[in-house]
């Protein structure tokens, strides 16, 4: 759409490149339309583009020839190789000049002169509108931004034919356009010239002729007769606007009381005819006037001179001008086809040969190199044909080097099949440990299924999990059909619902408390009071995952208590908390009555704990949580339950649940407390040997599972050592193979711009002093096109030059990795560390289809060199450097081009001094990692990347290589949102 839009605007606001011709571009759009999206959708595009020709000739005819001209060329693109110039050039050829011919003859019947102007305008605008479009595709990033999928190679014929016929086009166009407006202004000074020349010899004639008779028009008509001008001239004798005569007797005089009046000067106008006309058509019916008016004459002289036929002559210069570019165009788009051509043609042949290299070195096949007489290119070939037969050499040295590598494989299997035995032993131990683990959690059940109260587990939708056969006498509803139900929905009488909701809610968020007495509905419709404790279920990331209830049936207590009440106060307050032994004591805190059962709790008979507090024999430790809730209960006139532990006689802890209710006097006064208290001790040590026996379980399984990442880290070391070792051998060879080659050209390019200098002064000599050569050289001369070649191969040799000195930082950067494997440390500048890490790493820095280039911003600091393993350490910049990139690209994969443009993606690297350390800082602004993957990115094997993109080794790589290797130490801080940054600190002089 943004492209049809673009194309309407290019025909609306036309170019008048030559005066009244207008030149549309709006077909470049539809042309970059048939290039990205086919003929139908061009074609589509060029209808609606092209409606503004309609208004703008009053006629359809123009829209037909230009939209087939779009649809031409889309098919052209599809079946051809041909590019838009040649493919537009043979359109206007074979159909769009002869139906344009045909249209403005037969249909139209305008005349010949004008109907050569339009086809050759037509001819030129198509063909400068087609060498546009190339040069927006070739040499412009816009289809790229429009979409990635099109940004695309071409062709590099492609690239010097459209330089060639641009350089030969546009020049000689602006030379037309210029004259074509020097020669408007001349015929439109040579008009107002001859009116005023006429208009004065027309007052010294009337002048001379004073005693003549004014009213003689016969004399008017001999004075009008007796002028001569190079255009014919309308000459009106006017009384009060009013012809009184006119020569010639054909002519028609204009309006002069609507139209649009021009001064020229020297009392001449310019008359055109107003309303929305054509520049041209505007021009055409115009006239250059003067009145003459003398003192006496009872008339007024309108001399007048109709344009109509200096547009004539216009359009004839135009004709002759457009007629010559045209021929131009051929000529150019020829013999551009036939440079680039030849050109092209050495670099196509060694394309070919170069296609496939590592097949056709590995099959030993010749190759046959292009002949040619540029040095260039026969150099190239020469330096091609030597790298070849090292690469040759190479593959050869690399099978060998395959063949060790495999048969240590097999050793390192055989080594890893008996780390595998000993991982087996470790595995079954593991598992009788989980078998005990499923006993106690077996003897934990069968408790669960014996007690008397329900025990049930609920997950976070309040559907049941867990229902023991206790609750099915409870509520009436049997395992299977609570079990994945809402049961809650059943036992739960509706006006309890807000509040059981409310209690629930407040478990999950811990808040809530955990005891409490509620009325149920039993399955038969009768309603029960249950006693409920409950409990959340955390995990150990601290979430809520549902919740344990504990329930008692006490509907026939509570209907006991209710029988009671009545008769006496004292029991009926006692049997509401009845336990183990009943208490009751007085606002002082101390007993007031205990029953005789309290001996089994405390140790202590009933006379040794009369008149005292219960804080006289509490643990210490449970005195002022047990005084807070006795206080709280006080002041709110409330209930309390709490659990604390006793030191009985012998010295003995034990522990008691005790249940309490306020005591108030007959006036309703608060007196004391009375409840029930309940010995706990044998449940407490029971829990107290469960997490005792699961503590040691799971110190078990945490020693396995140590056992297991130490295996993993040995055997991440084993693969990695021997696949950096490999690695190692390998790049080094590589690097020397090619250091040769490049050393040789670059050694060679010094003399060979000594060569070319002295080879073009010879030929300036030659030019100087031979200008005019025979025939044969000077032939040659022009095909070899002498003065590009001179212009160029300087610049060529300086290509070459820093070509071959990119080659060797890259080489002097695999040599530098080619030491990963050295065994002993050596004093080492990290800078030139991650200098050479950034120079391997520096394509994928660069900008792809889908990201702007990474910047990386280094603030290098004053370090000494260390004592370290320089190729460890190089190993480590690479794993940090390379997971840094992948961040950023995961993060520029969802974002658009104007927030990369905005917050484009960075890399920090940072050194400092920090005492007897240096502080290594590389931070990036990618995504982040989440908290709860930040602990684990150390381990072995652990990776977020998909399967086949990342080992996990690679950070664990460089934990052993910093801490263990290196005594250093490495740090990740990380915020979703704003990047990641590892802190690695490193001694300057190695520990031992």
């Amino acid at each position: 759409m943004g492209l049809t839009l673009a194309g309407f605007l290019g025909n609306y606001f036309s170019l008048p490149l030559f005066f009244g011709v207008d030149f549309l571009f709006g077909s470049v759009a539809t042309l970059l339309i048939a290039y990205c999206f086919g003929a139908r959708w061009a074609t589509l595009a060029a209808v609606i583009v092209n409606l503004y020709t309609i208004i703008l000739w009053g006629h359809p005819y123009s829209m037909i020839i230009l939209d087939l001209e779009v649809l031409w060329v889309g098919l052209g693109l599809r079946r051809s190789s041909l590019n838009l110039v040649p493919l537009t050039c043979l359109y206007w050829l074979s159909v769009g000049a002869p139906l344009g011919a045909l249209i403005y003859v037969f249909i139209l019947k305008i005349p010949a002169q004008l109907i050569t102007l339009v086809i050759l305008k037509l001819f030129v605008n198509g063909i400068l509108n087609a060498l546009i479009t190339n040069l927006i595709i070739v040499n412009t990033g816009l289809l790229g931004v429009l979409d990635t999928k099109y940004k695309r190679n071409y062709p590099f014929r492609q690239a010097i034919f459209n330089g060639l016929l641009a350089f030969t086009i546009i020049p000689v166009l602006l030379l037309i356009i210029v004259g074509s407006r020097f020669q408007f202004e001349g015929l439109q000074n040579q008009a107002i010239k001859t009116v005023a020349v006429l208009s004065e010899e027309f007052s010294e004639n009337l002048n001379i002729t004073r005693e003549y008779r004014w009213g003689d028009l016969n004399l008017f008509q001999a004075l009008i007769e007796a002028k001569r001008s190079p255009y014919p001239v309308n000459v009106f004798l006017l009384n009060n606007s009013n012809v009184v005569k006119k020569y010639p007797e054909t002519a028609e005089i204009f309006d002069l009381g609507s139209g649009v009046m021009e001064n020229k000067g020297n009392d001449v106008y310019h008359w055109k005819p107003g309303g929305s006309m054509a520049i041209m058509a505007q021009w055409q019916n115009s006239h250059y006037y003067t009145i003459v008016n003398e003192a006496g004459l009872p008339w007024q002289i309108l001399i007048a001179l109709p344009a109509q036929q200096m547009v004539r002559q216009l359009q004839q210069f135009y004709i002759r001008n457009l007629a010559v570019l045209l021929a131009i165009m051929g000529i150019s788009v020829f013999c551009a086809n036939t440079i680039s051509y030849r050109l092209i043609q050495p670099l196509r042949q060694l394309t070919e040969v170069s296609s496939n290299l590592p097949e056709k070195v590995s099959s030993e096949e010749p190759w046959k190199l292009p002949d040619t007489n540029i040095l260039e290119l026969t150099l190239l070939s020469m330096n091609f044909e030597v790298m070849a037969n090292a690469l040759r050499d190479r593959f050869k040295e690399i099978k060998q080097t395959n063949e060790q590598l495999e048969q240590r494989v097999v050793e390192r299997t055989q080594r890893l099949a008996e780390i595998n035995q000993t991982l087996a032993a470790e595995i079954q131990e593991r598992q009788r440990i989980e078998a005990e683990i499923r006993k106690s959690q077996q003897r934990l059940a069968l408790m669960v299924e014996q007690t008397p109260l329900a025990v049930m587990e609920w997950n976070m939708d309040f559907e049941v999990v867990s229902w023991n056969p206790a609750a099915e006498e409870i509520f009436g509803y049997r395992a299977e059909e609570a079990i994945g139900n809402r049961i809650v929905d059943l036992i739960v009488p509706p006006e309890c619902v807000d509040y059981v909701q409310q209690v629930m809610d407040d478990l999950i968020e811990q808040k809530g408390e955990t005891l409490s007495t509620n009325e149920n509905i039993h399955k038969d419709g009768r309603r029960i009071i249950c006693q409920w404790y409950n409990t959340p279920l955390i995990n150990p990331a601290g979430e809520c995952i549902g919740i344990a209830s504990m329930t008692q049936d006490i509907t026939e207590q509570q209907r006991a208590e209710a029988e009671l009440r009545e008769s006496e106060q004292r029991f009926r307050d006692v049997s509401e908390a009845a336990g183990e032994y009943l208490w009751e004591i007085d606002l002082d805190g101390c007993y007031t009555y205990v029953s005789e059962r309290v001996r089994e709790v405390k140790g202590y008979g009933v006379r040794d704990l009369l008149g005292r507090s219960p804080f006289d024999i509490m643990h210490k430790e449970d005195r002022p949580r047990v005084q807070q809730i006795l206080t709280q209960a006080t002041a709110e006139q409330s209930t309390f339950k709490l659990e604390h532990r006793n030191v009985t006689p012998d010295g003995e802890i034990v522990w008691e649940e005790v249940n309490g209710v306020p005591h108030f006097d007959n006036q309703g006064h608060l007196v004391g407390f009375r409840g029930a208290a309940l010995g706990i001790t044998a449940r407490k040590r029971s829990e107290l040997e469960l997490r005792q026996s699961e503590a040691q379980l799971r110190q078990k399984a945490e020693e396995l599972e140590k056992t297991l990442r130490e295996l993993q880290q040995t055997q991440s070391q084993l693969v990695q050592s021997e696949k950096m070792s490999s690695l190692g051998q390998l790049v080094a060879g590589v690097a020397h193979e090619i250091n040769n080659p490049v050393n040789f050209i670059y050694g060679n390019l010094t003399h060979a711009e000594e060569y070319v200098e002295d080879l073009l002064a010879v030929i300036a000599s030659y030019r100087e002093h031979y200008p005019e050569p025979v025939e044969p050289v000077q032939e040659e001369l022009e095909a070899s096109d002498v003065e590009f070649l001179v212009e160029d191969f300087p610049q060529l040799l300086n290509s070459m030059r820093e070509g071959a000195r990119r080659i060797r930082e890259i080489v002097a950067s695999l040599r530098n990795f080619s030491r990963l494997d050295e065994a002993e440390s050596k004093q080492a500048n990290l800078h030139e560390g991650i200098d050479n890490s950034l120079m391997i790493l520096r394509s994928r820095l660069k900008e792809t289809s889908h990201r702007r280039a990474i910047e990386v911003i280094r603030e290098y600091g004053e370090i000494p060199k260390i004592d370290c393993y320089p190729g460890q350490l190089n190993q480590v910049f690479l794993n940090i450097l390379a997971n840094a990139i992948d961040a950023l690209d995961e993060r520029d994969g969802d974002r658009s081009p104007e927030e990369m443009r905005e917050q484009p993606s960075c890399i920090w690297i940072r050194t400092q001094p920090q005492g007897d350390r240096v502080l290594i800082s590389i931070r990036d602004n990618g995504n982040g990692i989440p908290d709860r993957l930040r602990e684990t990115i150390f381990n072995p094997f652990f990776t977020t990347k998909p399967v086949g993109k990342g080992t996990g080794l690679g950070l664990s790589i460089t934990y052993q290589i910093i801490v263990e290797r290196h005594a250093g130490k490495i740090d990740c801080y990380s915020r979703l949102g704003e990047g990641t940054e590892f802190a690695i600190e490193i001694p300057v002089t190695r520990v031992t």
